[in-house]
């Protein structure tokens, strides 16, 4: 019987130890690569003011919502470059989109997100800070700071 215990034991720290997958990821996989590519944010799934989710560039969102005539909504995009660059979209005051391009950096350490950028519509510099509540290939969520 401990024997069979030890076994079963030994069999899922090797199962661990491969790289086993959860949720469509390597459990080891380096969540700085993880970020690098473009998001798109999903206000549908948003349940608290303080969080954002965005989700990957293929991502199949949802119909519109009901009622709604015209093209899809606008989502908030980030696109992050190995390089440390990124694309940022914003929607401006008179309904027009536009790209900036800053800079972003990620620590594993704090699991914090930062994001730089000129923003020409408010004529400054704008740092976006961001704490990393989960980061899988299909998700990002972010709690804002």
């Amino acid at each position: 019987m401990f024997r069979n215990l030890f076994l079963l034991l030994l069999g899922v720290f090797f199962l661990n130890l491969s790289g086993c997958r959860r949720e469509g990821i390597a459990v080891f996989e380096n969540k700085k690569e993880t970020l690098q590519r473009e998001w798109r944010q999903s206000t549908e799934e948003e349940p608290l003011a303080d969080r954002k989710i965005f989700r990957n560039d293929n991502y199949a969102f949802p119909e519109t919502q009901s009622g709604f005539t015209g093209k899809a909504p606008y989502r908030q995009t980030y696109s992050f470059a190995k390089d440390g660059k990124v694309l940022v979209s914003k929607l401006l005051k008179n309904n027009t989109i536009t790209q900036y391009t800053g800079t972003w950096d990620y620590s594993e350490t704090t699991e914090m997100l930062n994001v730089n950028y000129f923003d020409g519509e408010a004529k400054k510099v704008t740092t976006l800070t961001y704490e990393i509540i989960t980061l899988v290939q299909d998700k990002l969520v972010v709690k804002t700071r």
